[in-house]
């Protein structure tokens, strides 16, 4: 399915009743979090904000993230780009934008991927922005995604958040970092 006019969600499609945001005759699903074993992460869908809040602590070279999940699987082939609204801040922090596709989605996942073993290789650029308290409007183009194939375009299945802490080099000091991020109008475009 593509999405209609690009759009992913701008969370007024979110249901309160089901937990999931969009139509079922359209592009819809859930929103998740995930923290590496001394991170945490969590994440809501504001109904009153309309938009995702992520929150989480993070510590040198640990990596925690947000997202959403597609209950079906979308074909971006006629679109160049992603972009999202962000606010907030995340010092310390690097955010990487991460697309899911189906070919690396673990099958043991709900919902499941087509991946068996080596997954989680998904295209991804690092470093896309830099939260602060004015909401920004960041847009990366497809093409400059890691590992971006035209057979990518065909079979994504989520969009994720990652924040990353760099690992501290022998003798450097240990840095940490809290995030406290909105994310809006999450959408593909040309």
């Amino acid at each position: 399915m593509t999405p209609t006019n690009g759009t992913v969600t701008d969370f007024s499609d979110f249901n309160t009743t089901t937990g999931k945001w969009g139509n079922t005759s359209g592009l819809y699903g859930a929103d998740f979090a995930y923290a590496s074993t001394n991170a945490t992460m969590t994440e809501a869908i504001s109904p009153t904000n309309q938009n995702l809040h992520i929150t989480g602590t993070l510590s040198s070279g640990d990596y925690a993230g947000a997202g959403l999940s597609f209950y079906t699987c979308a074909d971006v082939s006629t679109f160049s780009s992603i972009s999202f609204t962000l606010a907030g801040s995340a010092p310390g922090c690097d955010l990487e934008l991460q697309v899911q596709t189906f070919n690396q989605v673990p099958t043991t996942n709900t919902p499941p991927g087509g991946c068996v073993s080596g997954c989680y290789g998904f295209p991804s650029k690092g470093k896309v922005a830099i939260p602060t308290a004015t909401p920004t409007v960041v847009t990366t183009t497809l093409s400059t995604l890691s590992n971006w194939t035209a057979a990518d375009a065909t079979q994504v299945v989520g969009i994720q958040f990652q924040f990353t802490v760099p690992q501290v080099a022998d003798g450097g000091t240990a840095t940490s970092c809290a995030v406290d991020v909105t994310i809006d109008d999450v959408k593909f475009g040309s």
